[in-house]
């Protein structure tokens, strides 16, 4: 119990020239003379102007009626003072009995007692102990009130077992010393205990008031129950203080209950209360644990701006109208654990310093969690939000649990903020989701979360892991300008409307392995910082990648049809066994990407820069090349399997043979460029391929093969070259001429040898000419070979149809190209 100021003793005034009661201040016993002079009543009255004739220090201004009193403006005693000047009311309670002052109290009360009128009035009456011994109290009238106004209880007051019937029953700044027993008493009046004061402990277990009961601005310096009670037209605790612990456990309030601006400073108990009408808690303060477990309030609950200093405990409470904790303060931990709100809750701005469990909670209404400030974790879990729900600007410190909650109205995160860990596994929404400009700072999980309309993530910052995988997006869901800063998990996701994720940052690996795209996707702008996984997804719609940074990304069987990729940077991207058919890579950059086995057919590779990519088993018939199409930006045409390229390779499995992946690659290139109407380069893709293949052939020993493929490549470099063919002609003219003067030539009647008087430029001159005419098969015979010249000859004439065959066999084939 806590120790209140205590009431000072009265003192009364004296009568002044017009016979109103002066300001100067006298004793009691002087006030009883004066009074006495003109007989008949009490000598005591109350002056709402003078505090000093009825109030205590927590008692506050006096209120009367002005009908009650007299024309000086006071209100005097009409009680009979017996063999004194005071009534049994206002003497000091050590000069009367308590059974004599009780015994009077209820005669005052008796109807047919003569008194009537005033009688039901003790304004500022003393009383020691008070218990009537009658178990029913009452006026004997419903419009006659019973008013003990300002009234001081010095000893204990029961009146358990008691029936009070009355039309009214006041106890206005009345002064409780003691403690108040009230226990299964009923009150059948209107009841004010307004400005009351009890210093002692309060029992009203199990009491019924059948008509409005007002505590307003009453103070309780014990411990206070209200259990059980019934309040049958609601009642009044504003401005109320509690002291000591507060229970209104299975209370229950027919009509609107109010504790606005009430204090409690102890626990408060509400469990199992029920409030028919509204229950108001405006600006409440509560300084220790409040608990409304398995409350039940028909009408509005109304907590704006109040204070929990300790735990507030909402678990299986039921509100059936609307709820407003609008910048409430909760220094504890919330627990609303299978909680009902049939309208709509308002926890705008409000800040929770403990843990927020709502976990199964039911929200019927509308939902505002915006602006409010989750300082513990918060727990959402299985909680059902029939209609909007909204957590714009909220900000959850220390981790949000959603998982499996279900979203049937929009439900709004943006620009909410996520220090810590969130899960929204398994939740549902039905209705569009907004987490725009929203930060996760924590990881943050939305495994198979089911988002049934609009998603949106504009703009949302993923400072840790972000795990989308088995998530359904079956409307539109868009991601522009998200930044993923760690790792982003979206395997398996299903997106059946559009997907934008234009200029999408993904600073960690980004996983879409077995993803399916059923709408449009784009990822235009996006950049892949980390390693990006598409392995097996499937894009069924139009996908784009435009301007894209894919830089070792991964898109091994994916499913990219029509796919359009255009000024993407994908260099080391695997699209081994995808399905690129009538995919776009204009000007995109393919260095050492990886085409293995993939499907690029009616692909458009107009610019693209494919330098060092694997396209062995590459099914690229109609793809669509052009000059600026880069197979080897070294310049030297090679694929990346050829062991002279500038690009290392490294074989998938021991047994791989390179040489036989080269000569498949490029035979690939040499039929696209013969289709893309590019000749040269299609000579020289063709010739890379015969160079693999008589590389195998040594590697394999097939010497035969070898060297038919050797002076093929020497003379003719394998049909493609005709400045080849003539230089193997000039080097067999000129070889053939150095040899003809060893053995002898016949002109004009004489041998020309190198000894020859003419000399050996001359001697060289006429075999030159003789070599000549002996390869083109022309035979002048104005010289004529001697000796072993016949035979070179013969050579050489064999040597010369041959080389000139072949010339014009090189020729032919260039021209049908």
């Amino acid at each position: 119990m806590v120790a209140l100021p205590a009431r000072p003793p009265r003192r009364f005034a004296s009568a002044g020239a017009a016979g109103r009661p002066a300001r100067t201040l006298i004793t009691h016993q002087q006030f009883a003379t004066i009074m006495s002079e003109s007989g008949g009543t009490c000598s005591y009255f109350l002056d709402p102007d003078e505090p000093e004739t009825w109030s205590s220090e927590t008692a506050g201004e006096c209120r009367l009626d002005d009908d009650i009193l007299d024309d000086n403006g006071v209100w005097r005693c009409p009680h009979d003072p017996g063999d004194g000047e005071l009534c049994p009311f206002h003497r000091p309670v050590d000069e009367t009995d308590d059974d004599e002052v009780l015994d009077a109290f209820l005669e005052a009360l008796d109807a047919d007692s003569g008194v009537g009128g005033d009688a039901v009035r003790f304004l500022g009456a003393t009383f020691g102990a008070f218990s009537p011994y009658d178990d029913r109290i009452g006026t004997g009238g419903d419009d006659v009130s019973i008013d003990l106004s300002y009234a001081e209880f010095e000893g204990c007051v029961s009146l358990s077992n008691t029936v009070v019937d009355a039309g009214g029953l006041r106890f206005v700044g009345v002064d409780f010393g003691e403690k108040v027993d009230v226990w299964n008493a009923e009150v059948r009046a209107a009841t004010s205990f307004r400005n009351a004061t009890f210093r002692g402990d309060v029992e009203w277990e199990r009491c019924q008031f059948g008509d409005t009961a007002t505590f307003r601005n009453c103070t309780f310096g014990g411990a206070v129950t209200f259990s059980e009670t019934g309040f049958d037209d609601g009642a009044t605790f504003d401005g109320a203080e509690f002291h000591g612990p507060a229970d209104f456990e299975r209370a229950t309030f027919g009509g609107d209950a109010t504790f606005d601006y009430a204090r409690f400073e102890c626990p408060a108990a509400f469990d199992d209360a029920a409030f028919g009408g509204d229950a108001r808690f405006k600006a409440a303060s509560y300084g220790a644990d409040v608990g409304f477990v398995a409350a039940s309030v028909d009408g509005t609950a109304k907590f704006r701006k109040a204070t929990v200093e300790g735990d507030l405990d909402l678990e299986r409470a039921e509100i059936g109208g609307e709820t407003d904790f609008f910048m409430a303060t909760f220094g504890g931990d919330v627990d609303a654990l299978f909680a009902t709100f049939g309208g709509s809750a308002g926890f705008l701005s409000a800040a929770f310093g403990g843990s927020a469990e709502f976990k199964k909670a039911d929200f019927g209404g509308h939902v505002d969690f915006g602006k409010a400030t989750f300082d513990g974790p918060a727990a959402f879990g299985e909680t059902t939000f029939d209609a909007r729900a909204s957590f714009a600007k909220a900000t959850f410190e220390d981790g949000a649990h959603l998982g499996s909650a279900a979203f049937r109205g929009e439900a709004d995160f943006a620009k909410a903020t996520f220090a810590g860990r969130t899960d929204f596994r398994g939740a549902r929404f039905e209705d569009t989701a907004e987490f725009d400009f929203a930060t996760f700072e924590g990881r943050s999980r939305f495994v198979d979360v089911v988002f049934a309309s609009e998603t949106k993530f504009s703009d949302t910052v993923f400072d840790a892991e972000a795990e989308f995988w088995d998530a359904t997006f079956e409307e539109r869901a868009t991601f522009f300008k998200a930044e993923f800063q760690e790792d982003a998990d979206f395997e398996r996701a299903k997106f059946e409307g559009k997907l934008n994720a234009k200029r999408v940052t993904f600073g960690g690996e980004a996983t879409f392995d077995a993803a399916e795209l059923t709408g449009d996707a784009t990822f235009a702008g996006a950049t892949f910082d980390g390693a990006a996984s598409f392995s097996a997804a499937r894009f069924l719609g139009a996908v784009s990648f435009t301007e894209a940074e894919l830089v070792d990304s991964d898109f091994a069987d994916a499913t990219l049809t029509g796919g359009n990729f255009d000024g993407a940077n994908a260099r080391g991207a695997v699209f081994r066994e995808a399905q690129l058919e009538r995919a776009s890579f204009g000007d995109a950059v393919l260095e050492r990407a990886d085409f293995e086995r993939a499907k690029l057919s009616n692909a458009d590779l107009f610019g693209t820069d494919l330098s060092g990519a694997r396209l062995y088993g590459t099914r690229i018939g109609d793809a669509a090349i052009d000059t600026e199409t880069t197979f080897d930006r070294h310049g030297d045409g090679r694929c990346r399997y050829d062991p002279r390229s500038a690009y290392e390779y490294a074989p998938d499995a021991p047994e791989s043979d390179p040489l036989r992946k080269a000569m498949a690659a490029y035979q690939t290139l040499e039929k696209l460029c013969r289709e893309n109407a590019l000749p040269d380069a299609e000579a020289r893709f063709f010739v890379r391929r015969q160079d693999m293949l008589r590389r195998q052939r040594r590697e394999n020993g097939e010497w035969g093969r070898w060297l038919r493929s050797w002076a093929s490549n020497l003379v003719v470099r394998y049909g493609e070259s005709p400045w080849r063919v003539v230089g193997s002609t000039a080097v067999a003219v000129v070889v053939c001429a150095l040899l003809y003067p060893l053995f002898g030539l016949r002109a004009g009647g004489e041998i020309l040898t190198y000894a020859s008087p003419v000399g050996v430029v001359d001697t060289l001159a006429e075999s030159l000419y003789f070599s000549v005419v002996t390869f083109t098969t022309l035979g002048y015979g104005d010289v004529q070979p001697v000796g072993y010249a016949r035979i070179l000859a013969t050579l050489e004439t064999i040597a010369g149809s041959a080389l000139l065959a072949l010339l014009v066999f090189v020729f032919g084939r260039r021209a049908t190209r």
